[in-house]
């Protein structure tokens, strides 16, 4: 309150921001998802409008739906359907953190043809936005008939930068990190579970190893310490173990900047390698760029249960695993990199929401590199032929398989030794 962080009246709401009839032709187009620092440019936080008009058909009147908003992450919302509050997420944690909005439109308020969802979020940084498109905003409309996914945006009021001595100055958030003291999680979600038994685990977890890049590659040792200590613990013997793969996250780009990411992944597909009965699931196509926890949990499951249903139960015919690099070599000027594709054969494809992938024959096969002998990287033209992709480029005339960059070459890959715990 004394810096002018704090929320106050709800200014939006006398001016009708929440009103079917509003003229928002002067608010910023903003297709999710966004983040309100690039669609508004700024710098602090503060509280903000989001509108979407959205056509239902004849058959909507009368009827209730649930409308889903998504995660929110860091924010909270009183969120309007045609001018009307159906429900809203309070300021104190734990309930807005990561709190799922699902509310309910009653049956007073749908109409036949325009109907207007309006929301107030209130965020202390401006990377605070909405992640959910209207795929999955649970309108009872056809798949076909879906508005697109702008939305119209306006800034009720800013929240001022915070000074490095205002920052300084306040009280310090003990509580949030006692989850990072030693034995904390261990102590009190691990070990009272040890008496039970189970069939296998599933795990999920990483982002916060991606730190630095020894932290990415130290995990190809961190993990299989813990596994081999639980399975010790239980004394069940080698149970089995299946991981989830990290998502893809932030903003795609060819810079290389987050390459912490690329090596935890490299990590984590080490460790599927070389630890008995594990397995991954990958999801580089299910990840939200502006959410950490992206909400299609579904199809995460779904790969993990296929995981379990072929390596844990046995059942023969099933694709369970994403392609894996087999072997590559040079052909002229060219390189072949050969997958193990599992029994499915390799395409280019389109990941939308919950949806199957619709194989995409026409799209380009992109986010491949290649180089000579000189080091020089340069994106490369890929074609899948069979179980390969067929690399090549104009900028390098005599490709080469393999690289050793000195600066990266830390020894931590190479042949980790097995953690041993007994009982």
């Amino acid at each position: 309150k004394q810096n002018g962080v704090a929320d106050t009246e709800n200014a939006g709401l006398a001016k009708g921001w929440a009103a079917p009839e509003l003229n928002d032709a002067g608010w910023t187009d903003a297709k999710a998802m966004f983040d309100f620092g690039t669609v508004l440019g700024v710098k602090g936080g503060g509280v903000f409008w989001l509108r979407k008009t959205v056509d239902l058909p004849p058959e909507s009147v009368g009827r209730s739906f649930r409308l889903y908003l998504g995660y929110m992450t860091e924010q909270y919302d009183k969120t309007y359907f045609n001018g009307v509050e159906i429900g809203h997420t309070g300021d104190k944690p734990p309930y807005y953190y990561s709190a799922h909005r699902s509310y309910t439109v009653p049956v007073t308020l749908p109409k036949a043809g325009r109907n207007v969802i309006a929301m107030r979020l209130v965020r202390h940084d401006p990377r605070g936005g909405l992640n959910v498109n209207s795929r999955l905003l649970g309108l009872p409309v056809s798949i076909s008939a879906l508005p697109d996914e702008q939305w119209k945006v306006k800034a009720e009021r800013e929240f001022p930068v915070l000074s490095a001595e205002v920052l300084a100055a306040r009280p310090p958030l003990n509580r949030s990190e006692a989850s990072k003291t030693s034995t904390t999680l261990y102590n009190g979600m691990i070990h009272p579970l040890i008496p039970y038994a189970f069939r296998g685990a599933i795990w999920y977890q990483g982002e916060n190893n991606t730190q630095t890049a020894a932290s990415s590659k130290q995990y190809v040792r961190l993990l299989p310490a813990m596994i081999a200590d639980w399975r010790a613990q239980w004394g069940q013997g080698d149970f089995p173990f299946y991981l989830v793969q990290l998502a893809n996250y932030k903003p795609a780009n060819r810079n290389h900047e987050d390459h912490t990411w690329a090596f935890m992944r490299e990590s984590q597909l080490r460790i599927q390698q070389t630890v008995p009965n594990t397995g991954m699931a990958v999801i580089i196509d299910l990840g939200d760029a502006n959410d950490i926890h992206p909400i299609n949990k579904q199809d995460v499951g779904k790969r993990l249960a296929l995981l379990a249903r072929a390596k844990t139960y046995g059942e023969k015919g099933l694709v369970y695993q994403s392609p894996l690099y087999k072997s590559a070599n040079v052909e002229g000027g060219k390189i072949r990199v050969r997958f193990d594709t599992g029994g499915s054969p390799l395409i280019v494809g389109k990941k939308t929401g919950l949806d199957p992938v619709v194989p995409t024959p026409q799209a380009k096969l992109d986010w491949f590199e290649i180089s000579g002998a000189d080091g020089k990287w340069a994106w490369a033209d890929a074609v899948i032929d069979g179980d390969s992709v067929v690399l090549s480029s104009p900028e390098v005339a005599s490709p080469v398989t393999l690289i050793v960059d000195e600066r990266e070459s830390d020894g931590i890959f190479e042949n980790p030794p097995p953690p041993v715990f007994k009982s």
